[in-house]
């Protein structure tokens, strides 16, 4: 069997955020069913780089994500496999296929989560990654407004150039962190912050939040206020 390869620009051309929230539902459906499985991230170090593998089974094929990182670079690559035959039949640079799915994940947790007659959201973060939570959120809801917060200026205006081409809400500089979230009936975070992004005491009864950003040990978006004022608190997986 001849193996596919998609680069980059492929997968850009042929998938969509939207697509992959409506495929993440039926895996996540499948796993709570027992027909669909996930391996926890799995590092290894070594001096000067880092290995990050995950893997991943669903009805009918398995597959796995590895990404290197090195020198301050990154490289992404997923592989696929048919079940019956655990022959390979595809292999794709990945940079851009986990940035659709990481936002994905928050559009599906919205459109599921949220008060669907939600106006405004708050976006903290400005960089790759929050591109596509951006779509996401503006995929499933009729949003007016999106706050997007970022400590330095410039990188939130680019982004904000860049984004509001592409979505419907308007995209709007925040004041301050507290303006925000007191002002949106979503929030999202997708940062590296090793400390929490904004106050417990800012967040309000109906108020959604995917914390997105924190993938890490020592990363940390919200403090233990919002936790703990949390009604219902939703994982993709336990481990």
């Amino acid at each position: 069997m001849k193996v596919l390869y998609l680069k980059e620009e492929d997968v850009e051309r042929l998938v969509s955020v939207s697509d992959v929230i409506d495929a993440l539902e039926l895996a996540f459906r499948d796993q709570a069913t027992g027909r669909a499985y996930t391996n926890p991230r799995t590092r290894l170090r070594m001096p000067g780089g880092t290995l990050h593998m995950m893997a991943a089974a669903i009805p009918g094929y398995f597959g796995y994500k590895a990404y290197t990182v090195a020198a301050g670079k990154a490289q992404f690559q997923f592989f696929l496999f048919e079940a019956q035959t655990a022959e390979l039949v595809a292999i794709m640079e990945a940079d851009r296929l986990g940035q659709i799915r990481t936002g994905a994940a928050t559009g599906l947790a919205t459109r599921i989560l949220s008060n669907p007659g939600a106006g405004d959201a708050a976006l903290f973060g400005a960089g790759w990654q929050a591109e596509t939570q951006l779509l996401a959120m503006d995929a499933v809801r009729n949003l007016q407004r999106v706050w997007v917060v970022n400590r330095k200026p410039e990188r939130r205006e680019a982004f904000i150039a860049r984004m509001q081409p592409r979505v419907k809400a308007r995209l709007v500089p925040a004041g301050s962190a507290e303006e925000a979230v007191r002002s949106s009936q979503i929030v999202t975070t997708m940062t590296s912050s090793r400390e929490p992004v904004f106050k417990g005491e800012w967040v309000h009864a109906g108020q959604h939040i995917n914390a997105a950003g924190g993938n890490m040990l020592l990363r940390r978006e919200i403090d233990d206020e919002t936790v703990l004022r949390a009604h219902r608190i939703v994982i993709d997986s336990i481990e």
